[in-house]
């Protein structure tokens, strides 16, 4: 009964495996959004065998604490309780008995309600509805009926075989209790599931969980007369109230318990349910990431398994169809340094450091630029505008000594560029303030009002001239 988990993320149930590699993979590394109809694996290419929804989806065992809560939600707790107010004449006239009794078969059939609900992977409960209460009424005789015929059988091999074979086929009907309500649930029909060979075949398709979910709900039945004998004294006016609503509420738990089960043997059972959760919490069909983190899982699942090549060729491809994707440029990236191609590693940097900037990532920019700058220190990029754009954030950054690397010669690299004298205007502010080299400065600024002098920024490049000629005079 223990789930396999993903060999890649332990944390996550696996969906697929392969049999080639003996891998097994969760949703995220198995499915290629290239190919979302087949999922392949990622290492060999051979189609994925499929694990079961009950590999995935959180196994009813780990739910007990939800399935005690449920009957407390406030629909059923409402339903519950109005129900239950009949109880109070049944001692007191004979339509009070009657009224009890139709609360009870309304309650059925909500119970049958929260069963299907259930089962189609609705945890919440149904709402209370004309729908959920009042139609389809034969589901509960049909669950009566289905009781009857039990009972009917075992008198029958009392009357014919004795003592030992009754306790024997009594011990099976009700071991086969639950697979038959399932049967009766997921197929709708009252000779199905009277019919030995559906309900041992569902048994099997559950396995070993099935003699686990009928020992549950024997605890349940064993609990819901136990509470009784610990209860305090109560008036005898109020005990039939106490013991329909004790009563209501462990069947809730069981109805929702095996309908849970159902939702997580679905598959293998035949019952088309109408949603597949993850252990998770994401829906696998509306998971806001589903592409991109496929795409890179799969990646991740090559270079685990030693196949750096591939998983390079995939990161090229997806980077072409995704130019945004900020992580994949990243693992890109490393690849390329640790594969030591210098060359398109540089040829790339530019492209992911102008994304990062475009994304005011800054800090992750900054790193990049100085890994760049280390590998190649003449490396500018080509683009003046983020040329310019580094050369300020190498300036904030405390890094001035590159700074001034990325500005020089910056008017013969980009004559036509219009940021020049801003440009310039920044590397005197750091020949100054940063190295002292005043007199360097103030030529480059000189520079500037000769052969830009109508710029936009013309007054602050003069003004710091003057600034910078006030500093010498009084130095001299």
């Amino acid at each position: 009964m223990a789930q396999i988990a993903c060999k890649y993320h332990p944390d996550r149930p696996a969906r697929w495996k392969c049999s080639h590699c003996q891998i097994s993979f969760c949703y995220y590394c198995g499915r290629d959004e290239a190919k979302p109809e087949s999922p392949g694996c990622p290492v060999c290419g051979r189609t994925l065998s499929s694990l079961g929804a009950a590999n995935v989806i959180t196994p009813f065992w780990r739910r007990l604490g939800r399935f005690y809560l449920y009957p407390l939600k406030l629909h059923p707790l409402v339903l519950t309780l109005a129900l239950s107010v009949p109880a109070l004449a049944i001692e007191h006239t004979p339509l009070g008995f009657v009224a009890a009794l139709i609360g009870v078969i309304l309650f059925m059939r909500y119970g049958y309600a929260v069963l299907e609900h259930t089962a189609q992977g609705h945890l919440e409960p149904p709402p209370v509805t004309r729908e959920t209460v009042f139609e389809e009424l034969e589901q509960p005789f049909k669950q009566l009926l289905l009781v009857f015929a039990m009972v009917a059988f075992n008198l029958t091999i009392l009357d014919l075989f004795g003592n030992g074979p009754f306790s024997l086929t009594t011990g099976l009907t009700i071991l086969a209790a639950p697979a038959s309500v399932m049967v009766l649930v997921s197929e709708r029909s009252f000779f199905r599931a009277i019919n030995p060979l559906a309900v041992v075949t569902l048994i099997r398709h559950i396995g070993s969980a099935y003699l686990l979910l009928c020992a549950l709900l024997l605890m349940l039945v064993i609990a819901s007369r136990a509470v009784f004998q610990y209860l305090p004294a109560v008036p005898p006016e109020m005990s039939w109230l106490i013991i329909f609503v004790i009563n209501m509420y462990f069947a809730l738990i069981m109805f929702h318990m095996t309908g849970y089960v159902i939702y997580q043997y679905h598959d293998v059972i035949g019952y088309e349910a109408g949603v597949v959760i993850e252990e998770h919490g994401r829906g696998e069909r509306h998971a806001p990431h589903d592409s991109m983190e496929m795409g890179l899982n799969q990646v991740k699942v090559l270079l685990k398994e030693g196949h750096g090549g591939e998983a390079l060729e995939r990161l090229r491809r997806r980077i072409e169809d995704v130019p945004g994707d900020l992580e994949a440029r990243q693992l890109y990236h490393r690849l390329l340094s640790a594969s030591r191609l210098g060359e398109a590693c540089m040829q790339h940097g530019e492209q992911y450091l102008t994304r990062l900037m475009a994304a005011k990532q800054s800090a992750q920019a900054l790193d990049l630029f100085l890994e760049l700058h280390a590998i190649d220190a003449n490396w500018r990029p080509r683009s003046p505008g983020l040329r310019l754009d580094m050369a300020v954030l190498l300036e904030t950054r405390g890094k001035p000594d590159v700074a001034l690397a990325v500005l020089n010669d910056f008017h013969r690299a980009h004559p036509d560029f219009e940021g020049i004298p801003r440009a310039y205007l920044i590397a005197a502010r750091l020949l100054c303030e940063r190295f002292g080299q005043d007199d360097k400065a103030h030529r480059i600024l000189q520079f500037v009002t000769e052969k830009y002098p109508h710029d936009a920024s013309i007054a602050e490049v003069r003004e710091y001239m003057q600034m910078l000629e006030a500093l010498h005079t009084r130095q001299a």
